[in-house]
C-alpha cells in the first residue's frame, strides 16, 4: 500500500538537514494542510488542493505575508516527493504566492533610542543596546553569564543543551560560536548607557540561574517544562512570553511609533552599511548571503534619497538642457 502524504511528510522532515526553526514552521504549515484536506495518497493531491491551501492560509486572521511564509515552507515537500519518485509532477509548482506590498519599516533614530532608554529600567536598557549590537531576541533571551566577555567587549552566541540549569536551544542558521560586539559604553544624543556596568549588575544577581535576562519565575517555569519534555520550540526561542508586550509598552512610554524589537537589528545594519563594506556588514549581522542583508535589513532614509535624487535631476537638467 502506498504511503500517505502525512507519513511521507514526517519522513521528509526526519531526513532533512533543517534548522529547528524551519522544522517548526513546516510542521505548522503541514498541520494546516491536513486539517483542511485530511490525509490522502500523494498522487491524489492536485493543483486545486495547492491553490485552495494557499487561499485558505490567507483567512482566519492571517495576513497574505504570513500565508506566503506557510506556503513557501510546505511547497518544497512536494518537490521532494517528485525527486524521491513518489509523484510524477508537483501540484504546487504552478501556484504563485500572493503579491504583498512591502511594509515601510524605517530604522529607529538616535533620538528615538534615547527616549526608549530614558523610560526603561536597566534590564530593558541592556536588551535594547544588545539589539543595536545586532543580537536577535532569542539570542538575548538565551544569553548566559559565561557568554559575555567583558575584557574583550564581545558576546559569543553559543548553543545550549538540556541540563540541570539550561534548556536546549540552537542559534539561527546553526551558527554557534559567532561573536557580536558588546561595547562598554553606548553614547546616545541625550544619555549615556554604561552597558558593561549594567550587565555586571544583572549577572551578579543571577546566583541561582545562568540566564541573564530571564526573570526567576519564567526560569523556574521553563526548567520545569524542559525537565518534563514539554518546553516547545517557540518557548525556547522566546522563553519570556511577555517580551513583545513589554517592549510595546516601552515604545508607548517613549512616544515612539510602534515597531518590532527586531528592527533594532535593521537600524544598526543600515548604519553599518553606510560605513562598512557589504561583506563586513553581512559578517556582523551573521547572514549567510549578502542579499539577505541588503533586502531585509538595510533600510534607506527616504528623505535623504529624495534629496540626492533631486540633486542629480537638477545637475542633469543644468548640463543637458540646451
Amino acid at each position: 500500500m502506498e504511503q500517505s502524504v502525512k507519513s511521507l511528510f514526517d519522513l521528509y522532515l526526519s531526513c532533512s538537514d533543517l534548522a529547528p526553526s524551519s522544522v517548526a514552521i513546516k510542521r505548522r504549515a503541514g498541520r494546516l494542510f491536513f486539517e483542511l484536506f485530511g490525509d490522502m495518497e500523494p498522487g491524489k493531491v492536485t493543483y486545486s488542493h495547492a491553490e485552495g491551501f494557499r487561499n485558505r492560509l490567507a483567512k482566519n486572521g492571517r495576513s497574505r505575508s504570513t500565508a506566503n511564509i506557510y506556503f513557501a515552507n510546505f511547497a518544497p515537500f512536494f518537490s521532494w516527493l517528485v525527486k524521491s519518485g513518489h509523484i510524477r509532477s508537483n501540484p504546487f509548482s504552478q501556484v504563485k504566492r500572493f503579491i504583498v506590498e512591502e511594509k515601510d519599516r524605517p530604522p529607529y533614530t538616535p533620538d528615538e533610542v534615547s527616549r526608549m532608554m530614558m523610560v526603561s529600567d536597566e534590564r530593558w536598557q541592556a536588551m535594547i543596546c544588545l539589539g543595536l549590537c545586532s543580537m536577535r531576541r532569542s539570542e538575548i533571551l538565551n544569553l548566559v553569564v559565561r557568554d559575555i566577555y567583558f575584557d574583550k567587549e564581545y558576546i559569543v552566541i553559543s548553543s545550549k543543551q538540556d541540563s540541570k540549569t539550561t534548556w536546549r536551544w540552537q542559534p539561527k542558521n546553526h551558527i554557534t560560536g559567532a561573536i557580536v560586539p558588546c561595547p562598554e559604553v553606548v553614547e546616545l544624543p541625550e544619555t549615556t548607557i554604561f552597558l558593561h556596568q549594567i550587565l555586571m549588575k544583572i549577572c551578579d544577581g543571577r546566583a541561582v540561574q545562568p540566564y541573564v535576562f530571564i526573570p526567576p519565575r519564567w526560569y523556574e517555569k521553563n526548567m520545569f517544562k524542559a525537565a518534563s519534555g514539554t518546553l516547545t520550540f517557540e518557548e525556547r526561542l522566546n522563553p519570556c512570553g511577555n517580551f513583545s508586550r513589554d517592549f510595546t509598552r516601552v515604545l508607548k512610554r517613549a512616544s515612539v511609533v510602534p515597531r518590532r524589537f527586531h528592527d533594532l537589528r535593521a537600524t544598526i545594519a543600515t548604519y553599518m552599511a553606510g560605513h562598512l563594506s557589504l561583506t563586513k556588514t553581512q559578517g556582523i549581522m551573521r547572514h549567510r548571503s549578502p542579499q539577505t542583508t541588503t533586502r531585509y535589513y538595510v533600510r534607506h532614509d527616504r528623505e535623504r534619497l529624495a534629496a540626492e535624487g533631486t540633486k542629480i535631476v537638477k545637475n542633469f537638467m543644468l548640463h543637458n538642457v540646451p
